[in-house]
């Protein structure tokens, strides 16, 4: 069986990622993919994946909004929750809004100058 997604995130280098990630795994097709809130509806409505990824932060809109829009109108639907941000207050939050699964991604360590390659 092979798993429908649509990815739902404002970073284009996010959704490329992730694209790259799940070509990997034959047994996962990406459906569908947009980077803002106001499109997404109209995007999981007519590509009727399977999961849908979701970034807590969105250029136009709350991603844990959207999250609680999809889990009321698609009780099936699995929704992983993506975001960069370390609080304990938006974990909660997302689980509150019906989300399958909550994952954080670590921001980039800036060890070093962008310019020089010099440790800071």
């Amino acid at each position: 069986m092979t798993i429908r997604l649509a990815i739902v995130d404002g970073h284009t280098l996010t959704r490329y990622g992730l694209r790259q990630l799940v070509a990997e795994h034959a047994d996962i097709e990406i459906v569908a993919e947009c980077g803002f809130a106001g499109l997404a509806p109209e995007t999981i409505a007519q590509s009727g994946p399977d999961v849908v990824t979701i970034d807590a932060t969105l250029p136009d809109g709350d991603g844990m909004r959207l999250a609680r829009n999809f889990r009321d109108l698609y009780a099936d639907l699995g929704i992983v929750m993506l975001t960069s941000r370390g609080e304990d207050d938006v974990l909660f939050r997302a689980m509150e809004t019906g989300v399958s699964a909550f994952v954080r991604r670590p921001l980039p360590s800036r060890k070093c100058s962008p310019r020089s390659g010099t440790p800071r």
